[in-house]
């Protein structure tokens, strides 16, 4: 069978069609919050950006990644935390919420109606804390870690 550019094209026209926004719509407000989190980064020289990201550089790095060039050779670092953090806090919801919507198709009794918020509600707490024990592995892994292994090395 031959395949040509156009049948690649029509395949991706066909899954962009079928595509349901609805159900992966909690997402886009954790892409929102990224985005804009990202926008403030280049808006630094800003006292009320700066007020916004310079807390959130800090923890993650210390004093020494506010400054530039540092923060722009820091930031995929940060981005990183900002997005584990609105994976875990607003995901918490958001990600079983998606589900439900996906089950929602399949399954309506499953996921839709009285029981939805019940199941929601039971699903929001073991996401939150599955999402938690993943950042504070990282946490700890770079900050106690990672220089006892350096030392090891010698490269500290």
């Amino acid at each position: 069978m031959k395949v040509t550019l156009l049948d690649g094209l029509d395949a991706t026209l066909e899954a962009v069609r079928g595509f349901r926004w609805i159900e992966f719509s909690p997402f886009f407000l954790i892409f929102f919050l990224q985005f804009l989190f990202l926008a403030l980064t280049t808006q630094m020289h800003q006292a009320w950006a700066m007020a916004l990201v310079a807390p959130v550089a800090e923890w993650t790095g210390g004093e020494s990644h506010l400054h530039y060039p540092a923060f722009y050779g820091y930031l995929p670092v940060i981005m990183a935390w900002v997005e584990s953090t609105l994976y875990a806090v607003p995901g918490c919801v958001l990600i079983p919420l998606s589900l439900l919507r996906l089950l929602a198709r399949s399954d309506r009794a499953l996921s839709l109606g009285a029981g939805a918020a019940g199941r929601l509600a039971g699903a929001v707490l073991p996401t939150l804390f599955a999402a938690l024990i993943g950042v504070g592995a990282v946490w700890g892994w770079q900050r106690s870690l990672v220089p006892v292994v350096a030392k090891m090395l010698g490269t500290s």
